[in-house]
């Protein structure tokens, strides 16, 4: 027996090695990914929540802390918004919305048909974020969500982009008099079905609805 034999590897030593790795990195490689991708989504969503929430109590203190009946419609709420973030694509009531904003052509949570159109006035910021206005009240007494609520928006952390999927890149929040809060946060209502609203396999017609509440209350994308 020689030095060469001593410290080699058959060739069927290094198939059987590579094979193992390969089992390996398949079992992981997606859960990695997987994660990244949810930190993204994550990331993604505290940015352009900082983002509304700023330029909505900018609004409200230039208007000596008092929001409602500022605005008559939502088309002057949607320009009011963009005086304080950069739009670079705005979409009123008379445009054609399709050019800002998705329509029905999003997924619930479970990947399952839109409950609703999300379409309405819009606008895409320069960072590439998108948001809609629905349900406006100009008095901020929205029978439809809460009393207080201005308008329900819904926001798309990557515009056009996919998944277009309800609880990963968008996103269900309340516009009130003196804050925003996303569905399901406590006083929106909805808080009761916090997890409900946020199950893929839950019995709620909202999947994803919730979503954005739980983002913020557990620190991370834990659904």
């Amino acid at each position: 027996m020689n030095y060469r034999s001593l410290i080699g590897f058959t060739l069927a030593e290094v198939l059987i090695t590579l094979g193992i790795i390969g089992i390996v990195a398949e079992m992981t490689i997606p859960s990695l990914v997987n994660s990244y991708q949810n930190q993204i989504y994550v990331t993604s969503f505290k940015e352009e929540f900082a983002i509304m929430s700023s330029a909505w109590q900018q609004l409200i203190t230039e208007n000596g802390g008092y929001i409602a009946g500022v605005y008559p419609t939502a088309d002057s709420a949607l320009d009011g918004l963009c005086t304080k973030m950069k739009c670079t694509t705005i979409c009123h009531s008379s445009d054609d919305q399709t050019k800002c904003f998705l329509d029905t052509n999003w997924l619930m949570l479970n990947k399952g048909a839109a409950w609703q159109s999300i379409l309405g006035p819009s606008a895409i910021l320069a960072n590439g974020f998108s948001f809609s206005i629905l349900g406006f009240s100009s008095d901020c007494s929205s029978a439809r969500y809460k009393a207080e609520t201005c308008f329900v928006t819904y926001f798309d952390t990557n515009s056009f982009k996919k998944p277009n999927i309800m609880g990963r890149d968008i996103f269900e929040v309340f516009v009130n008099q003196n804050n925003i809060t996303p569905q399901g946060v406590a006083g929106t209502g909805g808080e009761t079905f916090l997890q409900a609203m946020c199950d893929p396999n839950g019995a709620s017609g909202y999947k994803g609805a919730s979503c954005g509440a739980r983002i913020l209350i557990e620190n991370g994308m834990k659904y």
